[in-house]
């Protein structure tokens, strides 16, 4: 789920105990331009990376969401499903 999560580690290293902290936040993966919800703006990322690879004039590593190195339908099928969600 979306939101905020602090994970808490222990590890045991002899002869001390080790334990630290660390908070971190999920993000949704259809939000391409970091606003926290995937609507069109996202999509027209995607679509104008569409059948892009790295070094192409027009190509965006944001819309490679299914990272395979190309901008394909697989990227907008990504992106399309997080459509209208907002993160949290």
């Amino acid at each position: 789920a979306l939101g905020n999560y602090t994970i808490y580690t222990i590890c045991f290293y002899w002869p001390q105990l080790v334990k630290n902290s660390t908070t971190f936040e999920l993000i949704l993966r259809g939000d391409l331009n970091g606003d926290k919800k995937c609507d069109i703006r996202d999509i027209a990322i995607v679509a104008a990376a569409y059948g892009s690879f790295p070094g192409d004039p027009n190509w965006d590593p944001r819309a490679d969401v299914y990272p395979d190195g190309k901008i394909d339908i697989r990227d907008v099928a990504l992106v399309a499903a997080d459509y209208g969600k907002i993160a949290s």
